[in-house]
């Protein structure tokens, strides 16, 4: 998108102007379509890192958003104004920018590039700090679905969610990223003609949403090669529906919260027997390692349940401004000789008898993850 990159560039310009530096917060207020691209990168070029704030949300909750992740900017449209007094604020420009390519700026992997809420359904949502190390992580895992030239991504999420980054950051290596009216909206149209028209390849759906569409026409994600899913529990009839009708992509379920790095596992459906009760949500990705512990932090035999933990690439920094809560849930990982943390999910798991880690039924989810040594 040169266009889009040329404004990303003044973007950029624009707030090294204002003294802005690396670790520096930028919100990022914008409905969703391509000034939302070129503010991210813009954000990034200028070595700092952007808050995703959903403009919808009430006026209150964006105030609390920008304050709690210690935005000093945000970029946002023309007479929006969200956030406290103080905040300098910053427009996608319209007309072709002046500047040349964006400034010289020195980013370190281990420096903030996103601050992302999770979504508060187990609590109070907290604002986590992912770094360029797990975004780049994820964005170039070999473990993921790989995207070509000829593969356009139908991009339906707001930026607040944490599919957003399957849509940008996978999305634009190479493929065609199509901004798509919001899910509701498509839903309320013929989802299959819609798909067909605009020649969407590949998406990421909420599990619900594939649970719900599938239910309703098996064939509505019959144009896609990658269709990849994760947020909630898939159902095996809605893997069954799907695979038995006119879908002959490629079938992902994805697993993993937003403290470490929108996925950690993936499973790719190809089957579904009859009789199965959960639908597998894969083994780890690359540099992502996960574990079934006990209360003492001792893996479990198989056979036997534990609570899940994570580490590797993707495990964030943690929680801005909570350094309690930080400690609480992310642990030192004894598993790991660099000296790395593992965050702990929350979730129930049963170690499978063939070495297979399998989420307890009660939960309808499962891992087939082979345990190693």
């Amino acid at each position: 998108m040169p266009r889009g990159d040329a404004r990303a560039e003044a973007v950029a310009h624009a707030l090294v102007r204002e003294g802005l530096k690396p670790e520096d917060r930028v919100g990022v207020c914008l409905r969703r379509g391509v000034d939302v691209f070129s503010a991210v990168l813009g954000i990034l070029k200028a070595g700092c890192a952007y808050v995703a704030i959903d403009p919808r949300y009430p006026a209150a909750r964006r105030d609390t958003m920008l304050a709690h992740s210690d935005a000093v900017a945000v970029v946002t449209e023309e007479g929006c104004r969200p956030g406290t007094e103080g905040l300098t604020r910053l427009t996608v420009p319209r007309e072709k920018p002046a500047e040349g390519p964006a400034p010289s700026v020195v980013v370190r992997p281990q420096n903030a590039a996103c601050v992302l809420f999770t979504s508060g359904s187990s609590g109070t949502p907290k604002a986590t700090v992912l770094e360029h190390r797990n975004l780049a992580s994820f964005a170039l895992n070999p473990a993921l679905p790989k995207l070509t030239e000829q593969d356009k991504v139908g991009q339906i999420s707001s930026l607040s969610f944490d599919a957003f980054h399957f849509e940008m950051w996978c999305g634009l290596q190479g493929a065609h990223v199509v901004v798509l009216p919001a899910l509701a909206d498509l839903l309320a149209v013929d989802l299959r003609k819609e798909l067909r028209r605009r020649r969407i390849t590949a998406m990421l759906v909420p599990t619900m949403a594939v649970n719900h569409v599938v239910t309703e026409d098996r064939g509505a994600f019959s144009a896609l090669r990658i269709l990849c899913t994760g947020g909630d529990v898939i159902l095996p009839s809605t893997c069954r529906e799907l695979l038995a009708g006119d879908f002959a992509g490629r079938l992902f379920n994805l697993y993993g919260p937003t403290e470490a790095t929108t996925a950690c596992t993936a499973h790719e459906v190809a089957h579904v027997a009859e009789n199965a009760e959960t639908v597998p949500i894969g083994p780890a990705l690359t540099a992502v390692t996960t574990h079934v512990l006990d209360q003492d932090l001792s893996p479990v035999a198989p056979g036997d349940c534990g609570d899940l933990y994570i580490g590797g690439a993707g495990v964030t920094r943690g929680y801005a401004g909570q350094a309690a809560l930080t400690a609480e849930r992310f642990l030192a990982d004894p598993f790991a000789a660099d000296g790395s943390r593992m965050y702990a999910t929350g979730d129930r798991v049963r170690l499978g008898d063939n070495g297979a880690r399998a989420l307890n039924p009660r939960t309808e989810r499962s891992i087939c993850h082979e345990q190693h040594p």
